[in-house]
C-alpha cells in the first residue's frame, strides 16, 4: 500500500543517489524500491528510497 506523498509503482523518479531517471517496478517488503531506467534495459535497487523524488506520478505519464 502506497505511503502519502511518497513514489509508488509506475511513477517516475530521479535516484538522487545515482542521478538516474527511473520508473519504479516494484516495491519489496514496504522499504526496497526496485527501478528502470525511463529508456533502455536494466534494473536496479534504490539504496535509499528517501533519495527518490518524484518527477511525474503513474497517472500523468499516461495518456489514456
Amino acid at each position: 500500500m502506497p505511503v502519502p506523498n511518497r513514489p509508488w509503482v509506475g511513477d517516475e523518479v530521479r535516484d538522487e543517489r545515482t542521478g538516474r531517471a527511473a520508473i519504479i517496478t516494484d516495491v519489496r517488503r514496504k522499504k526496497l524500491y526496485v527501478l528502470r531506467p525511463v529508456a533502455g534495459t536494466g534494473e536496479w535497487t534504490a539504496e535509499d528510497p528517501e533519495q527518490l523524488t518524484l518527477v511525474r506520478s503513474r497517472q500523468h505519464r499516461h495518456t489514456w
